[in-house]
């Protein structure tokens, strides 16, 4: 019972203590929230890339410009080193059905 009750008060106290989400940045946070350099983020605002406020001397980026950047950011396909691929594609060669390596006795 007591463990019960000491449950409910934490859960209550939780939703004060937590807390709200941020809705802006300054250029390390908004590169923390990328996981980029500062350099990056603040190259995308001098090239007008990514939208920013001026507050001081600082920078403001709000998370909707942030998450509107990074979705504007074109994705790149995977590099796969010329090696790997030849050896993949001797492996698909060389390689025989499993009911074709039973009837030969190989296992």
């Amino acid at each position: 019972m007591i463990a019960v009750m000491d449950d409910a008060i934490q859960h209550d106290t939780q939703q004060y203590t937590a807390r709200p989400p941020r809705r802006a940045f300054n250029i390390y946070g908004a590169a923390e929230y990328c996981s980029c350099r500062c350099a990056a983020i603040e190259e995308a605002i001098r090239d007008g890339r990514l939208r920013a406020r001026r507050l001081g001397r600082g920078f403001v980026i709000t998370r909707e410009d942030l998450d509107a950047f990074i979705d504007f950011l074109p994705a790149i396909e995977p590099h796969i080193p010329p090696s790997i691929a030849a050896r993949r594609a001797a492996r698909a060669v060389n390689a025989t059905p499993a009911h074709a390596a039973k009837n030969r006795g190989v296992s």
